[in-house]
């Protein structure tokens, strides 16, 4: 009972703290001001700052010349982006992509990062939907991944930016970084103290695994606390390098791979495909890598082709957007000596909500901080509740229902829906719409996603849990090989359907046979006419599930066309 009380006050404390922390937030010094400070410190200016890959070799840049080059791009761009609110960026993971970013900031725009790995689609409603007319690219990047977007559409080229600035304009900038303290670039030079916390700072797009890709519009202060939570909860320290592979259209790419190192501040080491597993080892073993953001799918690539000492330096590696399997994480462990650990996000919280942390032992007493098979505890001045799905009443410890969020890393909303916002944040609090509970410890375990669900006759059906019961009956180690989803049914209204790879023909009978042997109902075990070959499995740039796609060819192949 005792244990109870204390998991009770526990939930308590950080729901006061993620009130504390929202009215705290008007007073943080906004990120894109921050870096200004951190970089024209003196004894930093000539310690490297970007080591970026995205042109190919590597080139290192000092906070003296990053902090130059976002000036004279700031100069550059003020008089191409016109009236226009919201500015597209179509680059890579890289310096490009940081100093448009930055430079957007300055002006007080909203930066768009464009998803390159999307569709063209999905791209041109992004445009369409945030009004961009201004995008900012590079020639090269352009040249190996085609833009394609309405004639009213100005491009601006980075290399242009470059080309425009003469010896003398840098010569000036740098004396002007060398001799000004932060605080008189930040006030008189760039005038940043005109911009307020519930400013919009960018405008993330969904992955639109679900559906038509949607808008997230995040703030100055969404941003700032969650980049300040995470450092405070992540321990990251001046002086660390941070090993940033995650795409800036990503969220956790855009918070914790850019602006996270740029405010802590630590070196960021940028590759732009972290798909490419042999050159992201040999970097971080270059480099010594200290903390490293991931996806599952990643690490899968990695154990395949990376060296066993390519990641020995890491003391952090951070794994998010799908589930982390206990399995892979000894496989990686056994191979790196390091052991990856688990957060949760969504694009709608900034996107950083909860991670495990390596457990510390301190005179023989130990502080659990890690829980595999959960996604950790909430990262500072973030607070997360279960509530039932049905009447949205808070649910104590233990009981599972849908876990929502609050903090001042919630989002301003939905761009142009204000219904659909009204729908998932009430009274302060963001409905994740996925399904789990809290832990009496006060880790967070996620037991599936409420839009997975299949209702046949009258019973619901957990899509995830059925997906996690078929792979761990083939031990696939973690990989990949088949997926779950629904189709209607006129008679029971809905039917099961599983899309595999052809490597498991042999085995997918005998599979089936065996689910019930494992606790599985009958009603849930699919049939065997209802299983089809894919090739590939429909996947985002990330390597997370691709739901939309997943629907749209389940209900093809079991239509029979």
């Amino acid at each position: 009972m005792l244990f109870l009380r204390a998991a009770d006050i526990r939930l308590a404390v950080q729901e006061a703290t993620a009130e504390l922390s929202i009215l705290e937030s008007d007073h943080l010094l906004l990120v894109h001001r921050r870096f200004v400070r951190v970089a024209s410190k003196l004894r930093r200016l000539f310690r490297p700052a970007i080591v970026d890959y995205s042109g190919g070799s590597a080139r290192t840049l000092t906070w003296a010349k990053v902090l130059v080059g976002v000036l004279c791009v700031t100069r550059f761009l003020r008089s191409r982006v016109g009236a226009a609110q919201n500015v597209g960026i179509w680059l890579p993971t890289g310096l490009g992509s940081a100093l448009a970013n930055i430079s957007v900031a300055f002006l007080g725009k909203t930066s768009v990062n464009l998803n390159y790995t999307a569709g063209t689609a999905a791209v041109r409603s992004a445009v369409k939907q945030a009004g961009v007319r201004v995008v900012i690219t590079a020639k090269k990047f352009t040249a190996r991944m085609p833009l394609d977007l309405p004639g009213d559409v100005q491009l601006i080229y980075l290399e242009d930016a470059l080309e425009s600035v003469t010896k003398w304009q840098r010569i000036r900038t740098f004396l002007l970084v060398l001799l000004l303290p932060g605080w008189a670039i930040d006030y008189f030079l760039l005038g940043l103290s005109k911009h307020r916390p519930d400013d919009v700072l960018t405008i993330v797009f969904s992955s639109g695994s679900t559906g038509e890709p949607k808008g997230v519009v995040l703030t100055h202060r969404n941003i700032t606390a969650n980049t300040d939570a995470s450092r405070r909860t992540l321990e990251v320290a001046p002086g660390e390098t941070l090993f940033g592979i995650l795409p800036f259209f990503h969220s956790f790419g855009y918070t914790v791979c850019m602006w996270l190192p740029m405010t802590v501040p630590c070196t960021a080491v940028y590759f732009p495909d972290p798909r490419q597993a042999k050159e992201v080892g040999d970097i971080a073993r270059t480099y010594r890598a200290t903390v490293m953001a991931a996806t599952a799918t990643f690490l899968r690539f990695y154990i395949r082709r990376c060296g066993p000492d390519d990641f020995r330096t890491l003391r952090l590696i951070i794994c998010g957007a799908e589930k982390l399997p206990v399995k892979l994480q000894d496989e990686f462990r056994a191979k790196f000596g390091v052991l990856p650990l688990e957060g949760y996000g969504c694009t709608e919280l900034s996107p950083v909500v909860s991670c495990n942390m390596p457990d510390v032992n301190v005179g023989g007493l130990l502080q659990q901080r890690n829980s595999r098979g959960t996604v950790g505890q909430p990262i500072f001045g973030v607070c997360t509740k279960a509530f039932d799905a049905n009447t949205m009443e808070p649910l104590p410890i233990g009981a599972e229902g849908v876990l929502c969020s609050k903090g001042p890393n919630v989002m301003a909303g939905y761009l142009n829906q204000p219904e659909k916002t009204a729908l998932v944040v009430r009274d302060g609090w963001y409905n994740t719409g996925d399904a789990g509970l809290i832990e009496p410890e006060g880790f967070i375990r996620i037991t599936g996603r409420l839009s997975r669900f299949a209702k046949i006759a009258g019973e619901m059906i957990p899509l995830e849990r059925l997906d996690d019961e078929m792979h761990d009956a083939l031990a696939t180690g973690g990989d990949r090989v088949l997926a779950v989803a629904a189709v209607p049914d006129e008679k029971r209204g809905e039917r099961l359907v599983v899309l595999y790879l052809p490597e498991i023909e042999t085995k997918l009978s005998d599979l089936l046979t065996a689910l019930p042997k494992r606790g599985i109902p009958n009603l849930w075990v699919p049939d065997r006419r209802d299983c089809y070959p894919v090739d590939v499995m429909p996947v985002l740039g990330t390597g997370k599930l691709d739901l939309k796609k997943l629907g749209d060819l389940a209900k093809h192949l079991a239509s029979g066309a």
